[in-house]
C-alpha cells in the first residue's frame, strides 16, 4: 500500500513540475512574444511616422477649413475651388458624432462637386487657431511647421477668415501676406 502512495506522490509531485515547467515556458514564450510585438509595434510607428512626413510632404500648402454647419452650395464652391488650385478643405468633426453619416455626407459632396475629397483633421483646426469658418491657411514655402505642435502665424501662414473666394484670399495674400510666395504660384498656375 506504501508504494501505491509513494508511488502516487511522486507523479503528482512530477505533474506539478511538469505543469509548472510548462506555465514556466509558457509564461517565457508569452514574453518572447510580448517583446516580439512591442518590437513589431515600435516598428509600426516608425513607419507610420515615415508615411505621415511623406503625407506632409504631399499636402497642399493652402488649407480651406469649412464646417457642415456652413451652407451646403458654400461647401460646394470651396469644394470645387480647393480642386483647381490643389487645396485641402478640413473640418473639424463629424455630424452628429457618426463616422457614418459624416462620410456620407462627404461624399455626397464630393460626387456632387466632382471634388478631390475633405479631410477630417480637429487637430489643424487647434494648430492654426481657427475658430470660425469658413477660414482659409495659405503656408509659407519654407515652413516645417505641420511637422511641430504648433504653428506661427508671423512666419509659417496667413490665415484669412470669413465667406471669400480662395481666388480672392489668394490675391490677398500675394499682395499682403507672408506667405506671398505660395500665393502667386498657386495664382500663376491658374
Amino acid at each position: 500500500m506504501m508504494g501505491k502512495y509513494f508511488f502516487a506522490c511522486a507523479m503528482a509531485i512530477f505533474s506539478l513540475s511538469l505543469h509548472a515547467q510548462t506555465e514556466w515556458d509558457f509564461a517565457r514564450e508569452m514574453r518572447d512574444k510580448q517583446a516580439e510585438s512591442m518590437l513589431s509595434l515600435k516598428q509600426a510607428l516608425k513607419q507610420s511616422q515615415r508615411e505621415t512626413r511623406t503625407e506632409r510632404a504631399d499636402v497642399t500648402p493652402i488649407l480651406i477649413f469649412v464646417s457642415f454647419s456652413m451652407p451646403e452650395k458654400s461647401i460646394e464652391a470651396y469644394l470645387r475651388d480647393a480642386k483647381k488650385k490643389n487645396a485641402t478643405v478640413v473640418i473639424q468633426g463629424l455630424i452628429n458624432n457618426s463616422f457614418q453619416q459624416t462620410f456620407q455626407k462627404i461624399g455626397a459632396l464630393v460626387r456632387e462637386t466632382d471634388g478631390s475629397g475633405i479631410a477630417l483633421n480637429p487637430l489643424w483646426f487647434k494648430k492654426f487657431a481657427i475658430t470660425q469658418v469658413p477660414a482659409i491657411v495659405v503656408l509659407t514655402p519654407d515652413t516645417d511647421c505641420l511637422d511641430n505642435e504648433s504653428c506661427d502665424a508671423n512666419h509659417d501662414f496667413d490665415l484669412i477668415k470669413g465667406d471669400i473666394s480662395l481666388e480672392e484670399a489668394l490675391r490677398q495674400v500675394r499682395d499682403k501676406g507672408i506667405a506671398h510666395q505660395t500665393a502667386s504660384k498657386v495664382l500663376l498656375k491658374g
